[in-house]
């Protein structure tokens, strides 16, 4: 759904929830960029059970916020005695390097948290940028998204060299390869492979074509 759909979205599942003074609907219209609408209404009812366990009356924007990042990523784990300070900042120059990137790369992106406390769903931190509300991505866009994904691990890279990067950016770079692939062989955005779309060949999977392979790796090593 577009911006003013989510909108709409919105209002209809608050229809029956009291609401806070502070909630701007518009606003979380605007934070909610590619929720569906399923996902737009468990977000409210995860807000009004967060109200009804601490016995408020209203839904609150901190009972919002609070279920949008559990929407996301999942609860954040309580127990955080376990995590080593090595840990910590090793995840804290992670995410500091994805949230960086997108400033320096991506200034209409709004960077609206970046946390290093584990969440039940198994990430060990998070840098949570929201795109502008567009239809479609440009070429130069989709190459910015790729630099944001690997932000984490040249992050460590630098700050703790070559030898000690982490297991911490595998999801990062399955996005990065998903983006490379999907600018080459979906969108025909490669000088190299030309208009083709690649995306229904039976024929041959494209992690069998070397060419494919090398030109992708060389575009994410540049």
């Amino acid at each position: 759904p577009d911006l003013k759909a989510r909108e709409e979205i919105l209002k209809l599942h608050t229809r029956n929830k009291h609401l806070s003074r502070d909630v701007n609907l518009r606003k979380l219209a605007l934070d909610t960029i590619y929720f569906s609408g399923a996902k737009s209404e468990n977000l409210l009812n995860e807000s009004a059970m967060l109200a009804a366990k601490k016995s408020e009356k209203e839904i609150t924007k901190e009972h919002i916020d609070r279920a949008y990042y559990k929407v996301l990523v999942g609860d954040e784990k309580k127990d955080r005695s376990g995590i080593s300070a090595r840990d910590r900042m090793i995840t804290a120059y992670h995410e500091a390097g994805h949230a960086l990137v997108t400033k320096l790369v991506s200034k209409e992106n709004r960077v609206t948290k970046v946390s290093i406390i584990p969440s039940t769903k198994g990430i060990g931190g998070f840098s949570l940028n929201i795109p502008p509300d567009r239809i479609y991505s440009t070429k130069e866009e989709i190459i910015n998204n790729i630099k944001i994904a690997l932000g984490g691990r040249a992050a460590e890279e630098l700050k703790f060299g070559k030898d000690k990067i982490t297991t911490g950016a595998s999801s990062d770079l399955e996005k990065a390869t998903e983006l490379v692939f999907s600018m080459i062989c979906i969108y025909g955005m490669d000088s190299s492979f030309g208009l083709l779309n690649y995306n229904n060949t039976q024929e041959t999977s494209i992690y069998e074509n070397k060419e494919l392979i090398k030109r992708a790796k060389d575009i994410l090593d540049s």
